[in-house]
């Protein structure tokens, strides 16, 4: 059953276009083709990268992020206070209204507790600047660089009708393969640490973001339409190193409360 499931998976029509089999795009004289199970390298090489990422964090930046001063103190936990805990999980989201109903005095007590608790659940500076600065804007750059060194000299990139020509008779660049490969293998690794990561309002969206796109670079791999694919991966590479920076510098132009918050 097994067999009669994987052979009806790989029909030649569902990956091909007309006219077209998997028989054409075999290794032969020298030329070297795309094969779906070139992309099982990318299971290993994600670990690879895991254990990268920690390394680079701790050895590179967590230095870097004291040079250049991103605070490291963790949030400071407010002081219990019952009937100020009950008032902020049915109107706490809304401190407007907090001032509006209590004298000032007390409304600038309360209103500033309650910023102190929404504060104390969000992590650091220093362990967003680690998450998105150091690690994802050093790949993402150099990611970037790499496939416009790899792309530079192929026909398709200044002219880009011509991901189709020959189509799906295309061969295989090294080149292109370890590239394509590592961006796959960065995808399965962010998948693989996001449930340890800072987790963000859009934490589902970033889920899907990942699967879609390991689906997609996959995808594209097996059908052999690598050349709108690495373009694909090129245009996104050169602004996701630089949305990374702005990520990165959110928590620092925000800035807690200064104090702890009132004992009530």
């Amino acid at each position: 059953m097994v067999s009669s499931l994987n052979e009806w998976f790989w029909q030649d029509r569902f990956w091909l276009p007309p006219n077209s089999s998997w028989a054409q795009l075999e290794d032969r004289d020298g030329q070297v083709y795309a094969h779906p199970r070139d992309m099982l390298a990318s299971l290993p090489l994600a670990l690879v990268l895991v254990a990268m990422r920690i390394t680079f964090e701790r050895f590179v930046g967590l230095p870097l992020s004291r040079w250049l001063g991103v605070p490291s103190q963790t949030r400071r936990q407010v002081k219990p206070n019952a009937t100020l805990e009950k008032y902020f999980l049915t109107e706490g989201r809304r401190p407007k209204e907090v001032r509006a109903s209590l004298p000032p005095p007390l409304a600038r007590m309360a209103a500033l507790w309650m910023a102190n608790l929404l504060w104390q659940g969000k992590p650091s500076c220093l362990t967003g600047f680690l998450h998105a600065c150091s690690w994802r804007f050093v790949f993402y750059l150099c990611a970037f660089f790499g496939g416009l060194s790899v792309l530079y000299h192929e026909s398709w990139l200044w002219t880009p009708v011509m991901c189709w020509d020959n189509y799906p008779n295309q061969t295989l660049k090294p080149a292109l393969y370890w590239w394509y490969l590592l961006e796959l293998s960065f995808y399965i690794s962010l998948l693989i640490t996001l449930p340890f990561d800072v987790k963000r309002k859009d934490f589902k969206e970033q889920v899907a973001h990942h699967f879609v796109a390991i689906v997609l670079m996959t995808f594209s791999y097996s059908s052999n339409l690598l050349r709108i694919g690495s373009l694909v991966l090129l245009l996104h590479d050169c602004s996701d190193y630089i949305l990374e920076v702005g990520l990165a510098c959110l928590p620092l132009a925000a800035a807690p409360p200064s104090s702890p918050g009132p004992e009530m």
